[in-house]
């Protein structure tokens, strides 16, 4: 750029640095902030398929299609609806007492989604290492109000990260 400047050159520390990266823009990032994230910031990100979203799940599944899977971008949007389809359960609600734990043999494969489930899977958690919390707090007399955002992390329930707004 110029004038030119010295990068960081090291781990992002929370989702707005992204902005500073050349190219990203205002819109690019507000679409993208809900399915992102930064961390962890050490060793690989694990994806719980029991509670991640629709867009998380297809951008995993997306990442193996092509010529080394043999599979194709439908392959990885069929996988993906139906394990959504499954994990709700019978009453196709989420976060509903009968929602099932995702298990490939249960979710009637064909030969190339079960390809992308098992690449899918190097990177599948069973619990969620890390938790988004969002608080807003209000007073009403003065009528302020305060926005706070955290990731916690599960195994000692640190606060990795936070943000005051």
């Amino acid at each position: 750029l110029d004038p030119a400047y010295r990068t960081k050159n090291t781990f992002v520390d929370s989702l707005e640095e992204l902005l500073l990266v050349k190219g990203m823009t205002i819109d690019v990032f507000q679409k993208l902030r809900e399915y992102i994230t930064v961390f962890p910031q050490s060793g690989h990100l694990k994806i719980n398929f029991d509670t991640a979203s629709k867009e998380v799940l297809q951008a995993l599944a997306s990442t193996f299609t092509g010529s080394k899977s043999n599979t194709e971008p439908e392959d990885a949007l069929s996988l993906v609806e139906k394990m959504l389809v499954y994990r709700v359960g019978e009453d196709g609600a989420s976060f509903t007492d009968d929602d099932r734990m995702i298990d490939m043999n249960a979710l009637a494969l064909n030969a190339k989604e079960k390809v992308l489930f098992l690449l899918m899977s190097v990177h599948r958690t069973k619990l969620s290492n890390y938790f988004h919390a969002h608080v807003k707090g209000v007073e009403d007399h003065l009528g302020s109000e305060a926005t706070i955002d955290a990731i916690i992390q599960r195994h000692d329930l640190s606060i990795v990260y936070w943000n005051r707004k």
